[in-house]
């Protein structure tokens, strides 16, 4: 187009030469006018192409915007059916655990209630051969036979038996029943003696001279024709004598489990008794009970039977565990009885006749057996267990988790949707902004150059780029290594620079021989402010110090350091020793160097002095008394890494040493300034922030020089003059000497630590802190030797105590030789770090150590500190 452009002027030009040579002005002036005019010929000769580059370009974003809606679309639905289907997968494994759950706890309730039913027929049994082998040595015959000692004997059955009531009744013949009620009248002194052995202090009432039974009004009537049971030892010791010579097969509950019992040999279970049966008579809570009958025999014939009341309450008490609360539990036997109990959280709940469980989980019923063991016969009464879930346990047992999850995966996928869109959108405009920009770009240099000139002009820069690519590159002729790139631009070093600056990862490279092949990375920073930071006391502090106690120390300083310098903009060069090196002004140029350096100075101080205070406690005594003297100089530096076999970065230059000199010539808890840091800070407006020092300082290499003092922000409120020549050492407060004891009388209100200074109380805490230590050490010594613990009343013990009088002092206690046990090294002894030391003990260990430190005064040779530092050096010998 630009061609056409071109020929169309010449045209023009040469068309108005021809008319006049005189018009050149006059065709100079319409030579626009022209262009103008052919203009529209030449957009007509390039808008066919260019239309159809628009029409498609188009195209391709309208099928990129369908294609996006259909990809996000695919993902929500994606994201909806995965949610689904996740929901579904964990409620069914929700499910599947539920009904697992339910199967756990009915297998755990039907072992328990056989087991325990287990337990409880056999105990009868013993019981029942117990009683055979003592009454046999009686010469009587049956049924005139009697227990000796029942209540004491039988006392220790019935609580493994699980059994309210365990019961001795003799067989009587018809013939029989006279002798036996005379020998019932005369033997009735059994219950007096299970009186006496169950501790009842009454005197027990005759029993019925006849055995008797109720007719269907309920009235007692005597027993006279066929044989009878009568019920006649009983424990436990029956309140009501009434009750013995009840004549037991006149029940016909009774009757139909003697009967089973009788014919199969074994125990058999009576339904639930009423409320009027004979054996509920003591039944004070009317709950459900149930009889286990099992008979003895003499030659195959029956004598006699024992009987076993048992409280189904107790029983299902028994059976509960806490984890299966919200189980329900029928009791349900072949004689048509139902007890509904549920499992809550302080017991099994009765909750009265028939089953009262909730009815939407009756498909999920678990039906147990209870006494197995025991043969069915049509007219014995078999009981079972029904077990049913419920809400409230499917509640305990299911979560939210499927919902969660769903609810997880949905929003999963939701998110990836927005990511993919944003993502895409961003990606869009990016490619409109580069292509838009390439269009510019080429209608520019369409506008400015023919089509063959601008075709050399891009293949010139080509070939120049080639030739910078491979500039150099000898025997690596695919990839330029990175220090021929930073030879061929200036640029890339400070880029380099600032990464290793942010990153910490100095740049390695190769050698050839002992010259680097490459330019160093540094360059110059004419405006810097360097710091230099030093502990003062710092070097006596730690000759008397464990190495893991000066190491706790700068740690901790130096991260405070390094937060408060990572919140100010400052950069951290490197620490030696005690030595804290910072510097403002690099990488990145900050006019206000050092305005920030010097607010720098100011936080570490203030966190440097709070630290000490805090860590006397864990670090020992004079912790507090440490200083820091700071240093500051401004100036240009020449920053850089130094390669080698450990490359750092470093700073060099007069500044830095300066500000080593203005550090060393600086005091103890002070921030010395040079006149240069001094000139910016007065620059900045700030002027007030400083004291000039009345002295100067002689710096090597520099001579007489005239520094500042930084005053702190409260003392520039309150105008300066804070700064002094010299930092005195606090002395140590006198305190009142106290009595040589402190008063038994006034212990308990006695405060003595409340009267000492925050110095003082650190190192309280500090000699507190050691001894409960040794404490421990003592303590796990004395498990590991296995020896008793000491008796305080023990009489060596309290003669100690004697001969420590309220006269003596701690010198009549010093012995010159102490008498320690032979050491023994024992395997798996006990972490003293472990032992807790009682509050009371630890209370009187504060109160005798703050005793001690009440009562020094405040002598320079003889005071607390001097005490700590002895409690010190032995708690280390120790």
């Amino acid at each position: 187009m630009e061609r056409m452009n071109t020929t169309t002027m010449t045209e023009s030009d040469t068309s108005n030469s021809e008319k006049s040579m005189e018009d050149k002005k006059q065709i100079t002036n319409n030579k626009d006018d022209v262009e103008s005019a052919k203009a529209p010929t030449v957009q007509t000769h390039s808008s066919s192409p260019q239309s159809r580059q628009n029409s498609n370009a188009d195209r391709g974003w309208s099928m990129l915007r369908t294609s996006r809606t259909c990809i996000l679309v695919l993902l929500i639905l994606s994201g909806i059916t995965a949610g689904a289907l996740t929901f579904a997968f964990c409620q069914k494994l929700q499910e599947e655990n539920f009904d697992l759950q339910v199967n756990i706890f009915a297998l755990e309730i039907e072992q328990a209630a056989q087991h325990r039913m287990k337990d409880m027929v056999g105990v009868i049994e013993t019981l029942s051969t117990t009683i055979s082998a003592s009454v046999e040595k009686s010469t009587s015959p049956w049924p005139t036979k009697t227990f000796s000692n029942y209540e004491r004997v039988v006392s220790d059955f019935r609580p493994v038996a699980h059994s309210r009531l365990l019961a001795f009744s003799p067989y009587v013949e018809e013939g029989q029943r006279p002798a036996w009620n005379q020998y019932a009248v005369a033997n009735q002194g059994w219950i007096a003696e299970s009186y006496a052995q169950a501790g009842i202090t009454e005197t027990p009432k005759d029993i019925p001279v006849d055995s008797y039974g109720f007719n269907a009004a309920g009235t007692k009537v005597p027993t006279f024709q066929g044989p009878a049971m009568p019920l006649w030892q009983v424990s436990s010791p029956p309140t009501d004598t009434s009750i013995v010579n009840f004549d037991l097969l006149s029940d016909s509950v009774f009757n139909k489990a003697f009967v089973t019992a009788t014919e199969k040999k074994a125990a058999a279970f009576t339904e639930v008794l009423g409320t009027n049966n004979v054996l509920s008579l003591s039944n004070e809570g009317n709950t459900p009970e149930s009889a286990i009958v099992y008979p003895m025999f003499q030659d195959s014939t029956v004598v006699a039977s024992v009987l076993s009341v048992v409280s189904w309450d107790v029983f299902m008490n028994e059976l509960y565990q806490e984890h299966m609360n919200g189980v329900f539990v029928v009791l349900k036997n072949s004689c048509g009885q139902e007890y509904t109990y549920k499992m809550g959280a302080t017991g099994a709940q009765a909750l009265g006749q028939g089953s009262l469980q909730e009815t939407d989980y009756e498909s999920k019923m678990h039906v147990t057996e209870l006494a197995p063991s025991l043969d069915t016969q049509p007219d014995f009464c078999e009981y079972f267990l029904n077990v049913y879930p419920s809400e409230e346990l499917e509640d305990r047992l299911k979560s939210s988790l499927p919902v969660v999850l769903s609810i997880a995966v949905g929003l999963l996928f939701l998110l990836a949707s927005a990511g993919f869109y944003c993502y895409d959108i961003l990606a869009v405009k990016k490619q409109r902004e580069a292509a838009e920009e390439a269009a510019h770009s080429n209608a520019i240099v369409n506008s400015l150059f023919p089509n063959d000139i601008r075709d050399r002009l891009f293949n010139n820069e080509e070939e120049e780029k080639a030739a910078v690519d491979t500039k150099g590159s000898v025997g690596t002729p695919d990839e330029p290594t990175e220090d021929e790139d930073i030879q061929t631009a200036q640029a890339a070093q400070k880029f380099r620079l600032k990464n290793y600056l942010r990153e910490e990862d100095p740049q390695k490279t190769e050698s050839l021989g002992d010259i680097e092949e490459s330019k160093p990375i540094a360059d110059l920073f004419p405006y810097t402010t360097v710091l230099f930071a030093d502990i003062a006391g710092f070097t006596a502090w730690s000759s008397v110090r464990e190495p893991s106690q000066v190491f706790t120390l700068l740690e901790t300083i130096y991260k405070a350091f390094d937060t408060i310098a990572k919140k100010r903009g400052v950069f951290k060069v490197e620490t030696v020793g005690d030595c804290y090196v910072a510097v403002t002004g690099l990488p990145e140029p900050n006019k206000d160097h050092a305005v920030v350096m010097c607010e720098f100075a100011r936080d570490c101080r203030v966190q440097f002095n709070d630290l000490v205070k805090h860590l006397e406690v864990l670090l020992g005594p004079d912790t507090a008394e440490l200083g820091i003297r700071m240093g500051l100089h401004s100036g240009p530096v020449t920053a850089g890494v130094l390669r080698g076999a450990k490359s750092r970065f470093q700073l060099f230059g007069d500044t830095v040493n300066t500000a080593a000199r203005i550090e060393t010539t600086g005091r103890r808890d002070l921030i010395h300034l040079s006149q240069e840091t001094a000139e910016l800070i007065i620059k900045a407006g700030n002027s007030k922030w400083m004291e000039r020092r009345n002295d100067t300082i002689v710096a090597k290499g520099k001579g007489e020089m005239q520094t500042y003092w930084l005053l702190s922000e409260e003392e520039v409120k309150n105008g300066g003059g804070a700064a002094k020549t010299s930092k005195e050492a606090a002395a140590l407060p006198v305190v009142a000497a106290m009595q040589p004891r402190l008063a038994k009388q006034s212990m308990n209100v006695l405060d003595p630590e409340s009267s000492l200074p925050p110095k003082i109380k650190r190192l309280v805490d500090w000699n507190v802190d050691v001894l409960k230590r040794l404490l421990k050490q003592v303590i796990a010594k004395r498990e590991t030797m296995m020896q008793e613990q000491f008796d305080i009343n023990h009489p060596t013990m309290m003669k100690t105590e004697m001969n420590i009088g309220c006269d003596t002092y701690v010198l009549d206690e010093v012995v010159e030789i102490i008498h320690l046990p032979e050491y023994t090294h024992v395997k798996n002894a006990r972490d003293p770090k472990k032992i807790e030391i009682p509050k009371q003990a630890e209370e009187q260990l504060r109160l005798y150590v703050s005793s001690i430190a009440a009562m020094h005064r405040g002598n320079h040779f003889h005071n607390f500190e001097h005490a700590s530092h002895v409690m010190m050096s032995v708690s280390k010998l120790l």
